[in-house]
């Protein structure tokens, strides 16, 4: 009887340390884990790295290595490759150091190395989509701006962003342009040697043409007329003028210089040619200037005067020159173009060894040019 109750005793005490110690183990091992569980939060592969250095002797090491490979499965799970792949490498490095062999270990770092580059590879070739899309969206931006900026207003605001206000008005615009034809022509040719005067009819067509840049305005003035009705005995005949032209807009857009040709030919017949008081025919450069665009209510108002160099070459010929006005009437406007009345007058100037021989032409006209402001 005292023999049992001393057996039930000494179990009773073996059961009770081998709890006690269980449980000890338990909870330190349960505490590791715990950090194990922030480290992992927190992805500090240093205190990683620490903590199984410090425990690789521990005969429990094998609990903690597990549940640290527990923790790189999750990560594997979460596609964070480049975690998971630092913890297993210290967990190797860990164990050459210790000694401790654990090939399940050597293999999950083959496995995560290969996922890892088919992950890398697999957001380069997202990220190189996503820049391709993002380019392709700036040009197409690009396009839209430019087609913006032709359609509408640009507008700045004070913190430097492009703003769209309104729509563009057509009739903005860099270039302008005018045709005119002279329906009624009158010419007259006077020489005031033999007092003799000479009167025709014609028609005149002319064109000019500018086009505004940012220091200066450019193009030319077209003009030629044929006399083809004579009321006298004088015979029939042309001129034509075309003159290019420069504007520079700091000083004026109005103010052009000119330097171009000019000429003049009568149509002689055997009994003209008898007559030598006239000029017949004069091809010469000229230079000069005209101002533009003077504008008066709706009418507008263009003068100028040339040089004609061509007299050097004839000795007969003193000096010439020429001097020009029109007066534009308009009359109607259109979305694009406006029509006009022009009155205009032209005037060649031939100083001569003999006297003065004078040209002059007034001209009706329907003309026709861009709206712009």
């Amino acid at each position: 009887m005292v023999y049992k109750k001393l057996k039930n005793t000494l179990i009773t005490i073996f059961l009770i340390m081998m709890t006690t110690s269980l449980f000890a183990v338990e909870e330190y091992v349960s505490r590791i884990y715990k950090e194990i569980d922030i480290i992992f939060v927190e992805k500090d592969d240093g205190d990683l790295k620490q903590i199984l250095r410090e425990n690789g002797e521990d005969k429990n090491y094998h609990l903690m290595e597990n549940y640290t490979k527990k923790k790189v499965r999750r990560l594997i799970i979460d596609n964070d490759y480049e975690f998971a792949m630092t913890a297993i490498y210290i967990i190797i490095d860990n164990n050459i150091d210790v000694d401790y062999e654990d090939e399940e270990v050597v293999e999950m770092y083959s496995t995560i190395a290969e996922a890892y580059e088919i992950q890398q590879q697999y957001e380069f070739e997202q990220e190189t989509k996503r820049q391709q899309e993002l380019a392709k969206k700036e040009r197409e931006k690009e396009k839209k701006r430019v087609v913006l900026e032709k359609e509408y207003v640009v507008s700045k605001t004070e913190e430097g962003k492009t703003i769209f206000v309104t729509g563009k008005d057509d009739r903005l615009s860099s270039t302008k342009w005018k045709a005119g034809l002279g329906i009624i022509e009158f010419n007259l040719i006077s020489n005031f040697e033999s007092q003799k005067n000479d009167i025709g009819i014609g028609i005149a067509p002319e064109f000019y043409y500018n086009y505004t840049l940012d220091n200066m305005t450019v193009g030319f003035d077209a003009f030629a007329d044929l006399r083809y009705l004579v009321l006298s005995d004088s015979p029939m005949g042309m001129q034509f003028e075309v003159l290019p032209k420069i504007a520079m807009n700091s000083l004026s857009k109005n103010f052009f210089f000119t330097l171009g040709i000019t000429g003049l030919t009568d149509f002689l017949t055997d009994e003209h040619k008898k007559d030598s008081e006239k000029m017949k025919t004069f091809i010469s450069p000229a230079i000069g200037f005209q101002i533009e665009n003077i504008n008066i209510k709706n009418a507008s108002l263009k003068f100028g005067a040339d040089y004609y160099l061509g007299h050097l070459f004839k000795p007969e010929i003193k000096t010439a020159f020429g001097v020009k006005a029109n007066f534009a009437f308009t009359f109607a406007e259109m979305e694009q173009v406006k029509l006009s009345m022009n009155i205009g007058l032209r005037d060649k100037i031939f100083i001569k060894e003999t006297g003065i021989e004078n040209r002059l032409n007034a001209i009706f006209a329907i003309g026709v040019e861009n709206v712009i402001r």
